[in-house]
């Protein structure tokens, strides 16, 4: 009773900062809500910028209780926070002259920062709306770095691509806190409805090392929308002619107390089967998911509290049917079957009471249960997870606020258990691990130190962790930034990084074929260094602003476990390879404001992923060496009704080996895909408290034709639903609408 007490107590002092926390929105008086306005505590260095929806969070000055707010074409303000008022929200007048014109510049959608040191992309809840995503994996349909990729014609999962890397070498952070890994890394990306997100950080390259040592090609970070400064009342419901549905409520409350709460709830599902090639094998995964995200916060003088329970189910069945009706039930058919239950809880906290301007001390965890039960043809898959978590950190600066340290201890306790075919891998891991971060940034001065050390940002992070299966390691990582200007800036990283393989659950969409998977014993863990570079430049031509990114990255294995397709016709080997595994990448990006409502972006990438298999040094499969990216934004004057198009181009692609697949069965299949385009197109329009959106999915009508091999005799040897590399549905038509209230009626308006 005692510990359940404690556990009790402990949870209830989570937080979402680690130190007393000012959240609020701006507005323009219009009602507008404003992004990349600039806001400081007056006579002190802690400042910020508003992001998506006009939301900020900053902390609280110890030497200051007047907050001043400026942006471009808006009369700057000046207010006044009493003690106790943690969520505020600023007017902005524009300013009014006489026959002049005032020009404003607006932070785009999607932007890449030139202060951070780290290499940050950022995607806010704007942009997610310009395409109708309706998951995190679905939310990088309009952006260039992170790829979305159909992987096969049966299990509906899709993998998300970065730096020419499958997804699971991308570690996944919600609110900056580890998650979506393990057995979830085919799945959970899913299981995050795109109306929870606020916001997305993509960082590329080396991170930082206070998440865990994980992350190989980069991190994404998805922050959830918080009750506190949400809409108290929201609704959203999408469908498509494919017979695809979505609903979501959010219910949120805050009021003159400390505390705030919210409940989130999503269902979506498909209904229509689909079988545009007439082979038996439904196109379209018949699917039905429920989840549900509670959420209290507690922001006090002394403790912050954050405390989450979130839960997900779902269900998905496809393969071969014989009826409109149902599923044929002999056993002569092909019939895949795909259930996911997971449970998280989940919070964090910190102390307030600590002396320094910059210092604080906070704690994250989790704890998670997943199960997944599937059965594909004649065998099954049984996965279970068990991951507890917890992380301790401390912050404070060093002689002044220009040199800053973070400390953090970690600890995780992991168990996986996976059964494929009656072939069973088990992993009991446990991590303990020490980092320490040191981050420099010019916060003094001008005349206080060299033009050189004014512009230059640095990052250093070390790493010392201890895993029951590897040993000792050291993870190093370092992130440098210099700033030419204002608007120009180049960036280097470097650092190592690790993860455990799971060959069955990280290779889901692979197992609708017969053949026989074969495991090497004691996987090593995956090893490798990632370094690269980025220069980006925010111009201003006829006086609207844009901005172009150059970015150059390489990663090289020292170790890789590897999905080898090629080796043997009647087998899938899954082995550890010795270094001779490296991914480079060169992106060119770039996004300009045309007129005044009109903002179209471009952008190119080129992938060279090369693997030492056993038959040879050659290209990896499914990565596409060329892509490119167009998207345009038109809003009309009266901010009224919005276009969105986009035109995205894959390149040929490595498909596996198909020696001795007899030729009638490939339906014209070679191993080198075709190249092909993808053409969206978006309309919305706004009302006060209301969207409508509808648009046209695939509007060449695009797709891979007869992409099973021997669908007709689907337990046959030569029987593989796995090498799809373009689209399976031709042109969708959707429409959707979200509702909402934008005032809480028990919440009291406050200055």
């Amino acid at each position: 009773m005692k510990f359940i007490l404690n556990i009790f107590i402990l949870t209830f002092l989570v937080e979402c900062g680690y130190s007393q926390i000012i959240s609020g929105t701006v507005r323009a008086s219009s009602g507008e809500t404003l992004e990349g306005v600039q806001i400081k505590w007056l006579g002190d260095t802690i400042g910020t910028v508003s992001v998506s929806n006009g939301k900020f969070e900053l902390k609280e000055s110890k030497s200051s209780d007047k907050l001043i707010s400026s942006f471009l074409g808006y009369l700057g303000d000046t207010i006044s926070i009493q003690n106790g008022n943690s969520s505020i929200e600023i007017i902005l007048s524009p300013v009014q002259q006489l026959k002049e014109v005032t020009i404003s510049s607006k932070r785009q959608d999607t932007y890449i920062s030139t202060l951070q040191t780290r290499n940050i992309e950022t995607l806010t809840s704007c942009e997610l709306k310009n395409a109708p995503c309706c998951s995190l994996s679905e939310s990088f349909e309009t952006n260039a770095t992170v790829d979305v990729v159909q992987t096969d014609a049966v299990t509906g999962t899709k993998e998300i691509q970065m730096l020419g890397l499958k997804g699971v070498y991308t570690q996944v952070l919600i609110e900056n806190r580890p998650d979506l890994g393990g057995i979830a890394s085919s799945y959970a990306m899913d299981f995050i409805p795109g109306t929870w997100i606020d916001a997305i950080q993509i960082s590329k390259g080396a991170s930082t090392v206070a998440n865990g040592f994980q992350s190989i090609s980069g991190q994404i970070n998805a922050e959830l929308i918080k009750p506190f400064n949400s809409k108290p009342l929201f609704f959203n419901a999408f469908s498509n002619h494919e017979g695809r549905y979505e609903f979501n409520l959010h219910l949120n409350h805050k009021n003159h107390s400390p505390w705030s709460q919210g409940l989130l709830l999503h269902t979506s599902g498909q209904q229509n089967r689909g079988d545009h090639d007439k082979d038996s094998f439904i196109e379209n995964v018949l699917r039905t998911t429920y989840s549900g995200l509670y959420r209290l916060f507690y922001s006090g003088k002394v403790w912050n509290t954050q405390f989450n329970i979130l839960a997900t189910n779902d269900s998905r069945k496809s393969g071969q049917y014989t009826h409109k009706s149902e599923f044929d039930k002999e056993d002569s058919f092909y019939h895949i079957t795909q259930q996911n239950k997971r449970y998280e809880v989940f919070g964090k906290l910190a102390y307030l009471g600590l002396k320094g301007k910059q210092e604080s001390i906070g704690f994250q965890w989790h704890a998670i249960k997943h199960e997944i039960n599937n059965f594909i043809g004649f065998r099954t898959l049984n996965a279970r997870e068990t991951d507890v978590q917890g992380t301790l950190l401390y912050k404070n600066n060093i002689i002044n606020d220009d040199n800053i340290i973070n400390i953090g201890l970690t600890g995780q306790l992991n168990d996986i258990s996976q059964n494929f075919d009656q072939n069973e891998l088990v992993y009991n891991d446990r991590t303990s691990g020490l980092h320490a971060e040191y981050a420099y940034s010019s916060k003094g001065f001008p005349g206080e130190k060299s033009k050189f050390m004014q512009n230059l940002g640095a990052v250093l992070g070390l790493r010392l962790d201890y895993h029951s299966h590897k040993g000792w390691f050291i993870v190093p990582r370092l992130n440098l930034k210099y700033n030419f200007s204002d608007e120009s800036i180049i960036r280097f990283s470097i650092g190592r990084g690790l993860r455990r393989a799971r060959p069955f659950t990280d290779n889901v969409n692979r197992m609708a074929n017969n053949r026989t998977w074969v495991v090497e014993p004691n996987l090593p863990l995956e090893d490798a260094l990632n370094m690269g570079g980025n220069f980006t430049q925010s111009f201003s031509l006829n006086k609207r602003s844009g901005q172009f990114a150059i970015d150059v990255y390489k990663v090289i294995f020292q170790n890789q476990v590897i999905f080898d397709a090629d080796a043997d016709l009647n087998k899938i080997i899954i082995y550890s390879l010795a270094g001779n595994s490296q991914a480079s990448t060169i992106q060119l990006s770039s996004q300009y404001e045309i007129f005044n409502g009109l903002n179209v972006r471009a952008a190119y990438k080129y992938s060279n992923v090369k693997i030492d298999y056993l038959e040879g040094y050659r290209d990896a499969i499914f990565i596409p060496r060329d892509r490119w990216l167009f998207t345009a934004i038109y809003k009309t004057p009266n901010n009224k009704w919005q276009i969105n198009g986009l035109a995205n181009y894959t390149g040929k692609m490595r498909l596996p080996d198909i020696d001795g697949i007899p030729a009638y069965l490939l339906h014209g299949s070679t191993e080198i895909s075709k190249p092909f385009w993808r053409f969206d197109l978006q309309i919305t329009y706004f009302a006060s408290s209301f969207e409508i959106f509808s648009g046209i999915e695939n509007i060449t009508n695009y797709r891979q034709h007869l992409p099973i091999v021997e669908h007709d005799n689907p337990f046959d040897k030569y029987f593989d639903a796995g090498r799809v590399y373009a689209p399976l549905n031709g042109r969708m038509f959707n429409l959707g609408v979200r509702l909402w209230l934008d005032k809480d009626h028990h919440d009291d308006h406050h200055d």
